[in-house]
This record gives structure tokens, sequence and C-alpha cells, in this order.
């Protein structure tokens, strides 16, 4: 498995060939030294691949390492960095053979076409309350509903763990924790985003280091957008003492636990610490893993976040309005980045991707042998 932080480099640097492989399109049309967006035609997704070839040649073989994408992000911005980064996961497999069959089996979802389970081995879907506290406009939990319409189209029966705004992630994973250890359903696969995606981390890894019975039962886990490694927003805000007091005082009035902001940071110690995945069972089983990774472009965020946005990015890097790619990326498994998408997932954007998503691990899962 390629893995962001584990992965050496090759013998030739990849941000070198991607530079020499741009000065090498330079000799042919003079008008382009580097790959950048040069008017809006080019804004066009196929304007958009063209120009990021070059940069996609110079990782045939694994995922940039996050030093990587910071040089990709300074030398080609966030645009063309994102749009690389979801055309490299394209090619890459096991990634793109993933993305390839979950295509596949959305379309036959939204068509009504489910595949057929064996109804002692069909998966139930534990989708965690949560929502993004930096995303303006959201509700506690206003996901849930609309993602599970979307997941029974995959043939799974679904089911939601209740958690709390006013608490903080400790508490809510806590609750968690109890969850798990009263389902007897088999197996499970849990779904989270945001701030519930840290909760369910926390949450396994207890499990994992005192109960991995607990985790006997849960087959696959699938993470929508970053929390899992913290949100580098949170970190952005914290790097400012104006704009950490503005965010605390919003969390507030909304009845949200401020010291949310740090324990949200991708800077935060316990955040920063490796992810414990694949987590593994009393039997040694491990959980399927797949990290649905949101790729905003500046005309998907409101206007409201979009300067804030636009500085952001070019610190960070291509990110879903509030994390980061590397903070989305779970580590193990797969990498499903979706252009396009941001921290408020419309159900009508990601909807056909967590039916396909769910019904190829629910295949998976229900086989005999799984």
């Amino acid at each position: 498995m390629h893995l962001i932080e584990e992965t050496t480099s090759t013998s030739n640097d990849s941000i070198a060939v991607a530079k020499a492989a741009a000065t090498a399109t330079a000799a042919v049309a003079p008008s382009v030294e580097l790959p950048r967006i040069e008017s809006e035609a080019e804004l066009t997704e196929i304007g958009l691949v063209r120009k990021v070839a070059p940069i996609v040649e110079g990782f045939p073989d694994r995922l940039p390492r996050a030093d990587e994408i910071a040089d990709l992000n300074a030398h080609f911005g966030p645009v063309l960095t994102a749009v690389a980064l979801e055309q490299i996961c394209r090619r890459l497999n096991p990634h793109a053979a993933f993305r390839e069959v979950v295509e596949a089996a959305g379309r036959e979802a939204v068509q009504g076409r489910a595949p057929q389970l064996s109804p002692d081995r069909r998966p139930e879907v534990l989708i965690v309350e949560s929502t993004d506290p930096f995303w303006p406009g959201r509700k506690w939990g206003q996901h849930v509903e609309p993602w599970r319409s979307w997941v029974r189209k995959s043939g799974c029966t679904t089911d939601f763990i209740r958690t709390s705004a006013t608490a903080g992630v400790q508490s809510n994973a806590e609750s968690i924790v109890r969850e798990l250890k009263r389902q007897t359903h088999a197996p499970l696969i849990l779904l989270s985003q945001g701030q519930g995606s840290l909760e369910v981390r926390w949450a396994l890894e207890h499990l994992a280091a005192t109960a991995p019975e607990a985790l006997a039962g849960i087959g696959a886990w699938v993470s929508v957008g970053g929390g899992a490694r913290g949100l580098s927003m949170a970190a952005w805000r914290s790097r400012s003492w104006w704009r950490l007091t503005q965010a605390e005082m919003a969390l507030s009035m909304k009845g949200r636990p401020p010291q949310l902001m740090r324990s949200l940071s991708s800077a935060h110690p316990r955040v920063m610490r490796p992810l414990a995945a694949p987590f593994r069972d009393s039997n040694g089983r491990s959980i399927l893993c797949v990290s649905v990774v949101g790729l905003a472009l500046p005309s998907d965020v409101p206007q409201a976040m979009w300067s804030e946005f636009q500085a952001f990015s070019r610190w960070i890097g291509p990110n879903d309005g509030v994390a980061s790619f590397q903070d989305q990326v779970l580590g193990v498994g797969y990498v499903l980045p979706i252009l396009g998408l941001t921290a408020a997932p419309e159900s009508a954007r990601l909807g056909p991707w967590l039916a396909g998503i769910c019904s190829v691990l629910a295949q998976k899962l229900s086989a005999p042998n799984a």
C-alpha cells in the first residue's frame, strides 16, 4: 500500500521530473514555461487535466508526500495541484481500481439495481452524527438522513450513532465506544465526516488497545473529508490571535465548546501521533479503510469564505475548505478524491459515491470468506 508519509523518494526526484516535463512542453509551446492557468477556457475539466499531465507523469507509482504536495502547491498553485492529485489517484492502484468499481456500482445504485446480498451477511452502515464547526450554516447531524437514503440504495441497512454538539471530542468518542460495544450486528460499516472522523479514530484506537474483541464486527470505516488527522483550518486560525479569538467566540455562540479549536487542530500533539490504522480485532482481521477526499475549487466555496479559502489554500494546498489533502487521507486503504467536494458535502454530489462505496464494501464483506 502506498502511504503519503511512509513512501521514500525514488532515485529521480518527482518534483524535478514534473518540472522537466513541463520545460519540455515549453520547448514545443514557448508561451508555457510551467503549467499555469492562463485563461478561463482552461478551467474546464479537460483543460485542467491537460495542464497537469506533466505533474502526473512525475508520480507514476506513488502518492506525493506532504512535503512534495507543498512544493507542487508553491510552484503550480492549489487548483492545478488539486487536479493533479485527483489524476494521480485515477492512475495509481489500488486506488484507481477501487474508484472504477465504485463508479460502476454507484451508477447501478442510482438506477435502482442494488446488489443481491445474503440476508444473514447484509452489512449495516452506522453513520456518526457530526458537523464541521467551521462551515457556515451547518447543523449537527444534518447529513445523517440524506446519507442514509443514499446508502440504502447499496442494499445495506442503516442506523446512526448519536453524539452531542455541545460535548468535546473525547466525550463523543466515549459515546461511540459504548455504542460499538453494544452492537451485535455484523458486518458493520462505519461512516463518518469532519469532527466525527476524529471521534471515530479515538474510539477505534481505544478499542484496539483495550477491547479488540469489540472490533470483530466492524468490517470497514469510510471517512469523508478531514477530521481523523485533524483540520488544518483549526491550525490556520490558531496562527493568528485575532482569528483564534473570533473562532472561539463563534463556537461559544453556537453552544460548542471553545476548546474544540485546539482539539481539532492538525497541530495538536495527540492528533499528530501516527494513526493506529489498520485497526485489528482479537482475531487479527483488519478494518478496511476508505478515505473520501474533498478537493474544493474556488467556485465551490461560499462567498463568505472565499477570501479566507484563497489564503488558506496558498498556505496548505488543496483542501475541502477546512482540511488539507493530507488531513483527509487515513494512510491505509483506498483514497478516493472528488473534485468539487467541500467540507459541507452536498448529498446530490456525494450521494452516488456513498452508494457505490457501500455497495462495493458490502459485496466484499458479505462474501463467505470475508
